[in-house]
């Protein structure tokens, strides 16, 4: 396994069903603590709330602790360059979590830190994020080889994450994007060499959704740089209720629009 998560491509499908047994050993024991006496260094250079939420507790519930740095505090890439950040935060902390916008700032953190760098968010990629949503899918018993995934959207990291999971895992991906919105060229160059993925490239979206078992929606700009994101969502027009991408109208065992925290999180204490 690499030392870094940066990108989907720094995993293999037999390790995402690993961490998909540990996370299903963990929602049945507490007593589990791998980070014990351990310390993640948290840089959030973008804001965030369920992201932050979600690694912050996660840390604390495996036993360890964790500190956080804002982009005005440290001036990533600014004042303080990113090896820089890398080669002191490795003298003090075991993990580096950051969410950024420059996806290079990551690689260059990476590429200095003697401990591990796990990727919150860039503009190029949103591995975590793909894998809480194939964690929500699995969880719903659909996560089989060759399950239909649909990704409706901004071409964004979620979408380029999307992209590489279905490269190294048995899912026939469909991404419907808007005109002038499409993910990344080489991460989509690179799938389609590969394996021919994705499926089905959709740069246009036809007034008809695709026919797919489960679905991914994400509102353009949501994940783009900057506070308000890189698009306009005037750029897409409403789909009429019975073709709404939120679900509205459509039968939910065909679509699913998955929430940023997994669903199976709000039924643990109940579980105890």
């Amino acid at each position: 396994m690499n030392k870094d998560f940066l990108s989907i491509l720094d995993i293999t499908g037999s390790e995402v069903e690993g961490m998909f047994a540990l996370a299903d050993e963990l929602k049945l024991s507490r007593h589990f603590r791998p980070l014990e006496g351990m310390t993640a260094a948290m840089i959030f250079q973008k804001p965030s709330l369920r992201t932050r939420a979600s690694f912050e507790i996660g840390v604390a519930q495996l036993g360890g602790q964790s500190v956080h740095f804002t982009d005005e505090g440290i001036g990533l890439g600014v004042r303080e360059t990113a090896a820089d950040v890398a080669q002191l935060l490795s003298r003090y902390a075991d993990l580096i979590i950051a969410r950024v916008f420059g996806h290079d700032l990551l690689e260059e953190m990476a590429a200095h830190a003697t401990i591990p760098v796990v990727n919150a968010l860039s503009d190029r990629s949103h591995p975590c994020q793909i894998i809480a949503d194939m964690y929500t899918i699995r969880q719903h018993g659909l996560l089989a080889p060759g399950v239909r995934v649909c990704y409706v959207g901004d071409g964004n990291n979620v979408a380029n994450s999307w992209i590489e999971m279905a490269g190294i895992w048995p899912i026939r991906l469909t991404v419907a994007v808007p005109e002038g919105y499409e993910p990344d060229a080489e991460i989509l160059a690179n799938a389609q060499r590969q394996r021919g993925l994705p499926n089905r490239y959709q740069p246009r979206p036809r007034r008809r959704r695709p026919q797919c078992r489960r679905g991914v929606y994400r509102r353009v700009g949501k994940h783009g740089p900057g506070a308000g994101g890189r698009h306009s969502q005037a750029a897409v027009r409403p789909l009429p209720s019975h073709q709404r991408a939120d679900g509205e109208g459509l039968e939910q065992r065909n679509f699913h629009a998955l929430p940023s925290r997994p669903p199976w999180r709000r039924s643990l204490r109940r579980s105890h």
